[in-house]
């Protein structure tokens, strides 16, 4: 997920407070899907399709908070005035057909890695409304 809306990262860059629901919903942090088709993989590997992501539930909320810090700001998001979507589904990477196939496994934690997206962020931001 690492960073799921560019908006959110333009209203800490702009010193404005972001209106984000409630937090509750949970992911893997970073989690997309690869073709092994699309890397170099392993001569062994097994063609698939994967999910790339540590396999740990992190809220929303506590990622939202990553991306403060990852800001250096003390702008508090304003939790919850956004409702949350009734249909979102917890979403949970399994990392071990990677790893079994095509000997990938997590290597960047989720603060670090919402630090590295923050910086790769274009310059402006997008203006958050």
């Amino acid at each position: 997920m690492l960073v799921r809306h560019p908006l959110l990262v333009a209203a800490f860059a702009d010193g404005r407070r972001p209106a984000v629901s409630s937090g509750s919903a949970a992911s893997t942090g970073s989690t997309s899907r690869t073709s092994s088709t699309r890397s170099s993989p392993p001569p062994t590997a097994s063609p698939g399709v994967f999910d790339i992501g540590s396999g740990t539930l992190v809220s929303i909320r506590t990622t939202v908070r990553l991306v403060a810090a990852a800001m250096g700001t003390a702008i508090a998001p304003a939790f919850g005035v956004v409702g949350d979507r009734p249909l979102e589904r917890e979403l949970r990477a399994d990392p071990e057909p990677a790893r079994a196939s095509l000997g990938w496994r997590p290597t960047v934690g989720l603060a670090e890695g919402i630090a590295r997206t923050v910086v790769a962020h274009p310059t402006p931001l997008p203006a958050a409304s």
